[in-house]
């Protein structure tokens, strides 16, 4: 029986991964955010028995799926992608703790300030990685792994094509966003999940 080991993020490439999905969360949000204030009743709010349906919970959604990953993970390749993962949903939370779970407004320096100190302890645990362990991981990164990350990222931006009701430029941006990140998946992402299958 194996003994139980603690989601690891695997080192400082799954810390940039991490600190990547975090960046990438927050301007997603925080773009979807000001496009919405400035939305018509055409854009979509979900709802859930008149519950909205903040990013914080789809963020709390991926960090328990991530240390899942992180959690079983054996395999380094796939603990780095569960790091991207991670990093998008503690942005995803970060981005809201001010206003769901401080009481102040979206936009106020409290909501701020606390986004701007999860970042920057997420980037000096990558940076004292990278200083003490090196950069000899960052060799092993393959194209394929690159590519996959990239996709998912753009899988995420694209997420604002349903503010589309302001501008045609914005719908056409997302959807674009969806269309590159759908043909990595299908290339570098299949080549991706394939060496990780294989070990």
């Amino acid at each position: 029986m194996k003994s139980f080991k603690p989601p690891s993020l695997a080192g400082p490439v799954g810390f940039s991964f991490a600190s990547i999905g975090f960046v990438a969360a927050v301007v997603v949000a925080r773009v979807f955010v000001m496009l919405e204030a400035q939305c018509t009743l055409a854009c979509p709010v979900v709802r859930v028995h008149g519950f909205r349906l903040h990013h914080i919970f789809y963020g709390l959604i991926l960090l328990l799926l991530s240390v899942s990953l992180l959690a079983l993970a054996e395999d380094t390749r796939t603990k780095w992608d569960g790091a991207l993962v991670a990093g998008i949903g503690v942005g995803l939370v970060a981005d809201e703790v001010g206003l769901l779970v401080l009481g102040v407004q979206y936009w106020s320096p409290a909501s701020l300030i606390v986004i701007g100190a999860v970042g920057a302890l997420l980037m000096l645990a990558t940076v004292s990685l990278m200083v003490r362990q090196g950069l000899d991981d960052f060799r092993i990164l393959d194209k394929a792994q690159v590519m996959t990350g990239l996709a998912i990222l753009l899988g995420m931006a694209g997420f604002i094509y349903f503010d589309r009701p302001i501008h045609t430029m914005v719908a056409q941006a997302a959807a674009g966003a969806w269309a590159l990140s759908l043909a990595l998946m299908i290339t570098a992402g299949r080549t991706h999940v394939l060496r990780v299958l294989r070990g």
